[in-house]
């Protein structure tokens, strides 16, 4: 059976919002921590401004990644990347892990960049993972990457601590994660000597 067009776009929207969120309850934790030292108020207008610029960021990085993979040997490099941040998510899941204090800062321009390189340098697994779900359909991309962000930073206002308590949602990323590596890696694979074979 074929799903309509519209459910089959919300169902893939639903599966990227759920992958980032369940690959972000340490970001979440670590972009709260990176707002600290400054006041309640601007902490929140911190990590809303850090969000937007985020959102442009990550959603071009993950339309050249989006772009990348229909290169077969894109698609090998990316899903030995993913098998890499399996591994790390599974340390995560089996291994408690202590987050310092961030150093204080009053100044909202300093905190701000500090959230953006926070996110980016957290984020290149489910950006990677994000790509390969959405494979070229750049609006359904978009789409799940801003709510995702958007859900990632009330969190990070609200309550950092959350997604910490949800294992299963993690245990959830890891196997689709896991999934995603092993197609790219086949598809990649079979693509690869698709090509040398002719």
């Amino acid at each position: 059976m074929v799903l309509p067009a519209p459910l089959y776009f919300t169902l893939l929207v639903l599966l990227i919002i759920l992958l980032n969120l369940a690959l972000s309850s340490y970001n979440i934790l670590a972009l709260h921590t990176a707002a600290q030292g400054m006041i309640k108020q601007k902490q929140h207008v911190a990590l809303a401004l850090g969000a937007i610029l985020a959102i442009l960021l990550r959603v071009g990085l993950t339309l050249i990644m989006c772009d990348l993979l229909v290169f077969s040997y894109a698609k090998i490099i990316a899903g030995f990347l993913l098998l890499w941040a399996c591994r790390d998510c599974l340390n995560t899941l089996t291994t408690p892990h202590c987050f310092k204090e961030a150093r204080s800062s009053h100044c909202l321009s300093e905190t701000i960049l500090k959230i953006i390189i926070t996110d980016i340098a957290l984020s290149l697994d489910s950006n990677i993972a994000t790509a390969s779900i959405a494979f070229q359909h750049h609006a359904l991309m978009a789409t799940g990457l801003i709510v995702s962000i958007f859900a990632i930073t009330f969190f990070a206002c609200f309550a950092p601590t959350f997604f910490l308590k949800q294992r299963w949602l993690t245990w959830f990323g890891l196997a689709i994660l896991l999934a995603l590596a092993l197609h790219l890696l086949i598809r990649g694979g079979l693509d690869a000597w698709t090509s040398l074979s002719l």
